[in-house]
């Protein structure tokens, strides 16, 4: 059997960690890649993380942000506001381009260049980049960023057609570009005419069936595992309340587990059965936390603004929820990427939105255990065939090498 080959990647702007669905799926897409094979430029590198679980032989940060919750005058709120409306953010002059970031270029010697792009500054960023070198260049888009970011700005219009410029630019000049899904891929495909490989999070079943299910006692427990913004957070206040009217009936307790528990928790106070718990655990450690809950719960908001960003994209947790063996509650819009995949596959119990019909859904899967079976079987057969670790990583092996080989013909 031969040996697998592995091209020189500088991977840009982003990193690898376990806090963020960009970074749990980068390690995963990534896992196995040689150490010399591999560098990150970006800011905020988790140099620790990297070298404990993906190696590489060259680190470059532009500089590192802090995630600072802030009290703000009223003066700075109206600043911070327009500044945001007008989108001169993405006007500054860009200072990473800099004798000692082209110097780490050119030491490395990178066979591609993989970016996720997700602004239009990245995008100028990294066609400054490309101008005097003959890099292949790999994009992958997570979420529909290019038809949402610019919406709410003064000017939108013109701000429209300029990351449509760019964008197209980036297309011309990349030699392989990758999605998040085939939904994406099949309307960028129209949109751009483009053809875009769906590349999602995948999942290691070897891990998964490895840890045993470990619900216990006569409390029925529902699990939300991410973030809770605009995006979701009506949604699982909708679930909180659907939680606290079935509390008269049975014992049933709905956990969120997210990384800004301290800005979520004042919303859910008045709800008893609903606790807010921080994610300080480690990726090894979620199949045994997902395991000892009843029901996982995945949502996205109903709200336009929410359903025009994440319409394209999936949530980085699915892969995981399809191996976890538990019957996932599936609430959000069914104009959603996500929404179109339960369709396909039926791996999930769907809701229909509103408290009441959260409470039927939860009693349908609490009370019938051949509706529960028959989910857990359609959920992890979706795992196996379409996120298993093994493929999806040798896949996107070869689409990243695919690149480099096609810049040599």
């Amino acid at each position: 059997m031969s040996e697998k080959k592995y091209s020189k990647v500088l991977i840009l702007s982003q990193s690898f960690n376990e806090m963020t669905g960009a970074g749990v799926t980068m390690t995963n897409l990534f896992r196995g890649w040689n150490k010399d094979k591999i560098a990150i430029a970006s800011n905020n590198i988790d140099i620790a993380f990297c070298n404990k679980t993906i190696p590489c032989i060259r680190y470059y940060e532009f500089g590192r942000t802090k995630n600072v919750i802030k009290e703000y005058s009223k003066l700075h709120k109206i600043f911070h506001f327009f500044y945001h409306k007008t989108g001169i953010a993405e006007l500054r002059k860009d200072n990473r381009l800099t004798k000692e970031f082209n110097q780490f270029i050119d030491e490395y010697e990178p066979e591609v260049i993989y970016s996720a792009l997700g602004s239009l500054k990245e995008m100028n960023f990294i066609l400054e980049i490309l101008k005097d070198r003959q890099i292949p260049l790999v994009i992958h888009v997570w979420d529909d960023w290019l038809d949402s970011i610019y919406r709410n700005r003064f000017f939108s219009k013109i701000w429209e057609k300029k990351y449509d410029k760019v964008f197209r630019r980036i297309l011309n000049k990349s030699t392989v570009r990758l999605s998040i899904c085939s939904y994406m891929s099949e309307i960028y495909k129209k949109r751009y005419n483009y053809d875009f490989i769906p590349f999602h999070n995948p999942v290691d079943l070897k891990i998964w069936d490895s840890v045993s299910s470990s619900t216990v006692g006569d409390i029925v427990k529902i699990l939300y595992i991410g973030k809770v913004n605009k995006d979701t957070i009506s949604s699982l206040i909708e679930m909180s309340k659907a939680v606290e009217s079935i509390s008269k009936e049975f014992k049933i307790q709905f956990d969120i587990i997210t990384p800004n528990h301290l800005l979520a928790n004042n919303k859910f106070l008045k709800y008893k059965n609903t606790k807010i718990l921080r994610s300080n655990f480690s990726i090894s450690e979620i199949p045994k936390i997902y395991k000892s809950y009843d029901i996982l719960f995945l949502t996205l908001n109903f709200e336009k603004k929410s359903v025009r960003y994440s319409k394209l994209s999936m949530l980085t947790k699915l892969s995981e929820y399809l191996a976890s063996k538990v019957p996932i509650l599936l609430y959000c819009s069914k104009d959603s990427a996500t929404y179109k995949y339960y369709e396909e596959k039926k791996w999930a119990y769907y809701s229909e939105r509103g408290v009441n019909n959260l409470i039927n859904s939860i009693i349908s899967l609490h009370k019938d255990d051949n509706l529960k079976k028959r989910i857990i079987t359609n959920a992890y057969n979706s795992a196996k065939d379409n996120h298993k670790f093994e493929t999806v990583n040798d896949n996107f092996r070869i689409s990243i090498n695919s690149a480099v080989s096609n810049n040599n013909i």
